[in-house]
């Protein structure tokens, strides 16, 4: 019995499907981050644009931080910018970011998390 090789099977997502998802849906939230915080998204469809864009701006260098981490996090952070093609300053970065946008949510009384294509929220970030 022969099977079609363009024929696909239905698999569960792996963790590292799941993982790159996040990812990139993490970059789409500090890519609006940006925005926002630039000026630059004022309508609906200036947020749609910021989300199909994944090219994330370095702020101006106004002041150096020195940050001692251990080996393991210095290799996580390594791979997650050989991964996505961003600079460990840039992983940093987007970090804060992130746990801005978590922050000003709760504030507002919303929830930050991980959403489904439909937009269920299937993972919440509690925490910050």
């Amino acid at each position: 019995m022969s099977t079609n090789p363009t024929q696909q099977t239905s698999q569960s997502p792996t963790a590292e499907d799941k993982l790159e998802n996040i990812q990139a849906m993490a970059l789409t939230i500090i890519d609006e981050l940006h925005k926002l915080t630039e000026g630059g998204a004022k309508s609906k469809s200036a947020l749609e644009e910021a989300q199909l864009s994944k090219k994330l701006e370095k702020p101006p260098a106004n002041s150096r931080v020195m940050v001692n981490i251990s080996s393991d996090i210095d290799e996580k952070l390594e791979s997650l910018a050989n991964k996505i093609g961003r600079t460990k300053d840039e992983i940093l970065l987007g970090g804060i970011s992130l746990i801005e946008l978590a922050v000003k949510a709760k504030e507002e009384g919303k929830k930050f998390g991980v959403a489904e294509q439909d937009q269920t929220l299937i993972t919440e970030v509690v925490g910050l």
